[in-house]
């Protein structure tokens, strides 16, 4: 079995995959679902660690990018949906 590579860095929304999309809602679930507002730079930094065997850690370089905001409306519709 091959190793995952240390980190994977997310820039656009097609870097976000389903995988990623599933991470963020644990993170989510695990931390924020209680909270009235996100703290955004809270959550990505958290999801930023939130590496597992089937993945590596995320990278994002800066917190203004496509695939930061794919993850925002995702969480956003399950806040709207809870």
């Amino acid at each position: 079995m091959a190793t995952p590579p240390e980190y994977k860095i997310l820039r656009t929304a097609a870097d976000v995959t389903p995988e990623v999309l599933e991470d963020a809602e644990y993170i989510y679930d695990g931390w924020f679902n209680t909270d009235e507002r996100i703290d955004w730079e809270d959550f990505i930094d958290r999801l930023a660690k939130c590496g597992s065997d089937r993945t590596p850690q995320y990278d994002f370089e800066e917190y203004d990018n496509a695939a930061i905001a794919k993850i925002r409306r995702h969480i956003r519709k399950i806040r709207d949906y809870q």
